[in-house]
């Protein structure tokens, strides 16, 4: 498959059709109720907490720790997004605070207490010191003792499917658009591809590209380290079932030193 320009590809890539179809409506309720429940407790956040979604996209996460109680400080690269995200936050009456804003420099108009980078959110250079500055971004806007949570891939699971380096995934969302995701490796910089297809029901298409850093878990906890953070556990699931080559998913969460 050719290869298009992937630098800085997320500015193109996160729009409204990818929100509808991806963040919002057709994400899994089971699932996502999990995930806040997970970061409610591993974040050891309680009502009156403030805790800072780096990469919030549309705020979905953030809404429901706010209906919680907690106070989320969220930022997201898409305008379009933090309108969204805004949005909610009014029309439940719920506090909280949204930004457009470079993750990688945004500062919280607050010290936080704890933090998370989620739906895989992390790694979009190739650069390993780019990463590096997300991850020292989150780590400086929590207080000390702090916590913070950080969910990625599972490379060894992508590395085990066949046909090798390359896999497509298609379903149908409640509005029958056609969602395909086409992924392959670059093994040469160690960056996975992916390639997303959006049809809908009358048979018009838009493709978007966009690529990630295969950071296995042992080289995601050196970054962890480098940046300060200790207590590193690893999750293979909001289950807290052990991480395995089988997990789809690799959870981190760590700890801000005294």
């Amino acid at each position: 498959m050719p290869q298009n320009n992937l630098s800085n590809w997320w500015e193109s890539f996160f729009t409204d059709a990818f929100a509808d179809t991806m963040l919002e409506h057709s994400k899994d309720d089971i699932a996502h109720n999990k995930a806040v429940d997970f970061l409610m407790e591993e974040l050891h956040l309680k009502p009156s907490s403030i805790v800072f979604d780096q990469c919030c996209g549309t705020g979905s996460v953030s809404i429901d720790l706010a209906k919680k109680g907690v106070y989320a400080i969220g930022v997201d690269q898409s305008a379009l997004y933090i309108e969204r995200a805004n949005k909610k936050l009014q029309t439940n009456n719920l506090k909280g605070e949204f930004f457009t804003g470079d993750a990688l420099t945004f500062k919280p108009t607050k010290q936080c207490d704890a933090a998370f980078n989620w739906y895989t959110s992390f790694g979009y250079y190739s650069d390993d010191s780019k990463n590096l500055e997300m991850l020292k971004s989150a780590y400086n806007a929590i207080k000390s003792g702090g916590f913070f949570a950080l969910e990625y891939v599972n490379v060894a699971n992508i590395l085990a499917s066949k046909p090798p380096y390359s896999k497509v995934i298609s379903k149908k969302t409640p509005q029958n658009m056609l969602i395909t995701n086409e992924v392959d490796i670059d093994i040469n910089k160690d960056m996975l591809n992916q390639h997303w297809t959006f049809t809908t029901p009358n048979g018009n298409k838009q493709t978007y590209h966009g690529a990630i850093k295969m950071y296995h878990p042992h080289q995601i906890k050196k970054l962890l380290e480098k940046c300060g953070f200790t207590e590193i556990k690893t999750y293979g699931n909001t289950a807290k079932q052990e991480l395995t080559a089988n997990s789809s998913r690799c959870i981190f969460v760590c700890r801000k030193g005294e």
